[in-house]
């Protein structure tokens, strides 16, 4: 921490500028430094920096950002020599990122069969057991790891596309389903048990059982979630409209339970299986890529992303907001399908914002290359903020006149304040003056 010149007095005196409090009234779409080449499939927040990983092969052109990289809020970084493979999904857990996908080893280090961890400075494998096909999805069940995909083998013992993480190998889950398993979530229907293990994908079959695309574990058996769906499932939410939490459903279906026309998302309760609203796609079947409960600042809600480009006959394009009624767009939405949704708070001032990423060109109409943030822009820079830190404080006095020591001693222009090509007293008094003003009118 840099230590003020100046007294208390003075320091409590200072206040965060009133236009970085203010409310985001008109959300905008902007890009994320250049994106990336390639598409991306998952995005986490994770120790303050957004992290997107997927099929790209660089991301702001930074050297090492193939399929993995890190965004501060002002430019793309490397993790390590990331990973040699496609990554799909993220998982936080004991302070560590868990990263899941298709990749076999560490680039540059130790293999890692399909899942390895970063730390935030270094990576590991998670065991040596091998598993023979991707991880789609991970989860945290009854304090342990668990993977879905479509691997049939981990360490040369059979399992069926779901397993859990004992601690030293993969376990299979009760037989485990007969075909691919892309998504999890653990979720309290209500029914005095407990939160359990819904599975979702395209088997028909778990432990053995006809189960049709989404399944329930208890942690010792499987079981049938109200007639289950007749398309695929490939993404889960539990997500509290004010009615209580209830888990959301997304995919490539068109009937929940047997009976419920729906189109690729429903609601179930515990009980029975409801209608979220209306998308529509381009075509009679589309799929919702994700399902995320996020808060831009104005409170939970649930946000889509996928194949739809409609809602009750409005432009939605590719992510929409349910707030329990109704979908909403954001802005003019991406120019094809969103495979995952985050929210994160780039430290510029805009506050959080929504950041969406898959394989779109454009966001908003603007070009963006995959990923792109929704939401306020950033306030114009505060001359008096002198060290660009978003707040105007007496720091901002001492980095000033440190900065005015130096550019008079080495005859620079650097603290040329008042613009007049010179750099004498005259630029500490109007910076003063720019200061006092922004610490009680605000910038």
């Amino acid at each position: 921490m840099q230590r003020s010149i100046l007294g208390p007095t003075l320091l409590a005196a200072a206040v965060v500028s009133p236009a970085l409090a203010q409310p985001c009234q008109n959300p905008t779409w902007s890009p994320v430094g250049s994106g990336t080449i390639g598409s991306i499939d998952a995005l986490t927040v994770y120790q303050g920096s957004l992290y997107a990983g997927g099929l790209m092969t660089s991301a702001g052109g930074v050297p090492g950002t193939s399929r993995i990289a890190r965004w501060d809020g002002e430019a793309w970084h490397p993790l390590g020599q990331g990973l040699n493979g496609l990554i799909r999904d993220f998982l936080h857990h004991e302070g560590n990122l868990y990263v899941a996908g298709n990749f076999t080893s560490i680039i540059g280090g130790p293999d890692a069969s399909r899942v390895a961890i970063w730390d935030g400075s270094s990576w590991s494998p998670l065991g040596s057991a091998t598993l023979d096909g991707q991880v789609l999805a991970l989860a945290v069940f009854n304090g342990q790891i668990h993977a879905a995909g479509t691997f049939t083998n981990a360490g040369g013992a059979a399992v069926s596309r779901v397993v859990r993480w004992n601690g030293t190998t993969w376990e299979s889950l009760g037989g485990g389903v007969d075909s691919s398993a892309y998504a999890l979530c653990v979720y309290d229907d209500g029914a005095g048990d407990g939160p359990a293990l819904y599975v979702g994908g395209f088997f028909s079959h778990a432990g053995g059982v006809p189960i049709s695309r989404i399944a329930k574990w208890d942690g010792l058996t499987w079981s049938d979630v109200g007639g289950g769906i007749n398309g695929g499932v490939t993404c889960m939410a539990v997500f509290d409209d004010g009615s209580g939490p209830a888990l959301y459903v997304g995919g490539n279906f068109t009937m929940a339970g047997g009976t419920l026309e729906v189109n690729s998302i429903a609601r179930w309760d515990g009980n029975s299986w409801s209608r979220v609203g209306l998308l529509t796609g381009e075509f009679s079947t589309f799929s919702i890529n994700t399902l995320d409960v996020l808060d831009d600042g104005a409170g939970p809600a649930l946000y889509a992303g996928g194949g739809f480009i409609n809602s009750e006959g409005q432009p939605v394009n590719h992510i929409a907001k349910w707030d329990g009624q109704t979908w909403t767009p954001l802005g003019a939405g991406t120019s094809s399908e969103v495979d995952d949704i985050a929210v994160f708070d780039d430290g510029r001032g805009g506050g959080p914002a929504i950041y969406a990423a898959g394989g779109f060109i454009s966001a908003g109409g603007l070009v963006v290359n995959n990923i792109a943030r929704y939401g306020c822009p950033p306030p114009p820079p505060c001359p008096a903020d002198w060290d660009n830190d978003g707040h105007i404080t007496s720091t901002d006095i001492s980095a000033y006149l440190v900065a005015w020591l130096a550019s008079v001693t080495g005859q620079t222009l650097d603290a040329d304040f008042n613009g007049d090509a010179q750099v004498n007293s005259s630029d500490i008094s109007a910076f003063l003056t720019a200061w006092l003003s922004a610490v009680t009118e605000g910038c």
